[in-house]
């Protein structure tokens, strides 16, 4: 079984990483985590390997203190953060997808993830096409809504939730029929290890990014991506009061269209509060369906609707399901906390 506290003496361990990582003698000197870490090409990191996982970015200290300024999180390998004594988060730490600004992708988020498996299909009808499926983690995502018509497409439908024992981050969303919007990436993945202490001050996301809408005539919206993973690992990980939080949602689906450029889904904004679908700009299109979080407990992103008022409107995307927080220590402080934890 995974064990991640009792790391052996003189030795501060990863547990979750398959096979696990220790280091010793225990790291040194302190760490500042501002502005922005690339996973691909900070000097700081050290490759860690996981037999059923992608391999890991690995920033180690004596102490790792994320500025107030806050950083946000890219590049293709998860993030490992270890420090022998404690780690802070001061400022928000953003390990999410995005498609609002400057697209970009959480860390370890990738259009094609194996453990994702096949991205559903929607379908093109001869009508309204239908909306993508939302990614699915640990609850399963939203699936698309059908096209209207009588040739209209079916919207894609979500797979199963998954279980996972490596550190990953979350799945894509499906893209909408008739090619429509583009699935938004799943949520990227963090994993923080501190011989003493976590403390949280601010924000720590990993959620997923909403898909895009739908662009051409009769398109499903794109579905939203689910959240992605956090593990917290340490005696005594401290929640303070707001900002402080931890989310890992799923994002909102794209809105399908009749004949105009349709409205993208959205990221979301609190631990508490969805990704909402995409909705109200495409002529007569379907609405995307929200993504997964806390105040939907136990469920999956919601699905894409159809088009009511026009028999030729395009599907909306599904929502994305929820990631993975993942804890070992003793919490205090707010339950700030969505998808709900689980200890270990």
């Amino acid at each position: 079984s995974i064990d991640s506290i009792d790391s052996p003496p003189m030795n501060i361990c990863a547990m979750l990483v398959a096979p696990a990582k220790c280091y010793s003698p225990l790291p040194t000197g302190a760490v500042l985590i501002e502005t922005t870490v690339n996973t691909d090409n900070d000097g700081r990191c050290l490759a860690v390997t996981q037999t059923a996982g992608p391999a890991l970015c690995a920033i180690i200290g004596d102490t790792i203190t994320v500025s107030t300024a806050g950083a946000t999180v890219t590049g293709s390998k998860p993030l490992l953060l270890v420090a022998t004594t404690a780690i802070r988060i001061d400022g928000v730490l953003d390990a999410g997808s995005s498609i609002t600004g400057t697209p970009r992708s959480g860390p370890g988020a990738s259009p094609v993830l194996t453990a994702c498996g096949t991205l559903p299909t929607a379908g093109g009808g001869s009508d309204g096409a239908g909306g993508g499926a939302g990614g699915s983690f640990t609850t399963k995502g939203g699936n698309g809504g059908t096209g209207a018509g009588n040739g209209g497409g079916n919207g894609a439908a979500a797979t199963a939730a998954q279980t996972t024992m490596v550190v990953r981050p979350g799945c894509r969303g499906s893209a909408g029929g008739r090619t429509g919007g583009s699935g938004g990436l799943g949520g990227g993945a963090i994993y923080l290890v501190a011989g003493s202490s976590i403390t949280i001050s601010n924000r720590l996301i990993a959620n997923g990014a909403g898909g895009t809408g739908g662009t051409s005539v009769q398109s499903g919206g794109g579905g939203g991506g689910s959240g992605g993973m956090i593990v917290l690992d340490a005696p005594t990980i401290t929640l303070g009061a707001s900002p402080a939080e931890i989310s890992a949602n799923g994002g909102g689906g794209g809105e399908g269209t009749f004949n105009t450029d349709a409205r993208e889904g959205e990221e979301s904004p609190a631990w508490d509060n969805v990704g909402n679908g995409g909705n109200g700009q495409s002529d007569e299109g379907g609405a995307g369906g929200d993504g997964s979080t806390a105040v939907l407990v136990g469920a999956g992103g919601v699905v894409g609707t159809s088009s009511s008022s026009n028999i030729d409107g395009a599907g909306g995307g599904g929502g994305g399901g929820a990631g993975l927080v993942w804890i070992k220590g003793t919490v205090t402080g707010p339950s700030s906390i969505s998808p709900p934890p689980v200890f270990k």
